[in-house]
């Protein structure tokens, strides 16, 4: 209950919060006068979602596409392989998401939307060493941007409730932030977040951070990025690999 009340009010101070200080949650749109198609399809080294591998250390290929509806709503779907030895060469996961996001002052946009998380293509549980077996789940999620010049920050928190596929409830809040390197295609980020709850290991909490930098050639963007968490090393490495300090390197293609 404390973590629902956390995030009711965090999601409401996000809501009517002053430009002044405005995700790897949900796209990032402002609102369009028609219809807008993107895609992507990425190749990476491994699965981190807020810290933890969810393919166990193993490469995955990912793909993504969205649609803007004009007002700024926008609807969409992700998708990628699973790894891990325990894993067979079809585990997937597939994700919908739709919300909406629009600008309320200069250079501050607001995204709230959801993500309903499915594993397996059809909502069968897919087993994690250290969080045991995840079912399909809905989280929504809420989000601030504020924009000046190549340098973008973002403030956001996402709240999944109690649901039986998940065994309880997690809050999830984080900031991020990214800058362009001017006269060049080169973009430096760096994230932080802390989870509380159910999707954090032993249904705890812990904190992640990442810092890295994409490069643009053309449709093609080349990534690299440092990933790491505050949780201890257990000694038992099918359990560590989740979790171990780790440069992870993509290539994405825009279409």
């Amino acid at each position: 209950m404390t973590r629902m009340i956390q995030a009711a009010m965090l999601i409401a101070t996000l809501t009517v919060a002053s430009p002044a200080f405005a995700q790897d949650e949900g796209p990032t749109y402002g609102p369009g006068n028609g219809v807008t198609l993107s895609a992507s399809a990425t190749a990476a080294s491994d699965y981190r979602y807020r810290g933890l591998s969810r393919s166990e250390g193993d490469p995955v290929i990912q793909g993504q596409a969205y649609v803007e509806l004009p007002g700024g709503l926008y609807g969409g779907v992700f998708g990628s392989t699973l790894g891990g030895s325990d894993q067979g060469a079809g585990d997937i996961e597939i994700d919908l998401i739709a919300g909406y996001n629009g600008a309320i002052a200069s250079g501050v946009n607001i995204d709230v939307g959801a993500t309903y998380f499915t594993f397996n293509g059809n909502g069968a549980p897919h087993s994690i060493d250290g969080l045991g077996d995840l079912g399909s789940y809905v989280e929504p999620y809420a989000a601030l941007s504020y924009t000046l010049g190549p340098v973008q920050a973002k403030v956001g928190a996402a709240y999944a409730p109690k649901q039986d596929s998940i065994g309880g409830d997690n809050l999830y809040l984080y900031g991020q932030a990214s800058a362009g390197v001017p006269m060049t295609p080169l973009t430096i980020n760096a994230k932080f977040g802390r989870s509380e709850g159910s999707l954090a290991p032993g249904a705890g909490s812990y904190t992640d951070w990442s810092v890295g930098a994409d490069y643009v050639l053309g449709p093609l963007t080349l990534g690299a990025k440092y990933v790491d968490t505050s949780l201890a090393q257990t000694g038992v490495k099918a359990v560590d690999r989740l979790y171990d300090p780790s440069v992870v390197v993509s290539a994405t293609i825009g279409f």
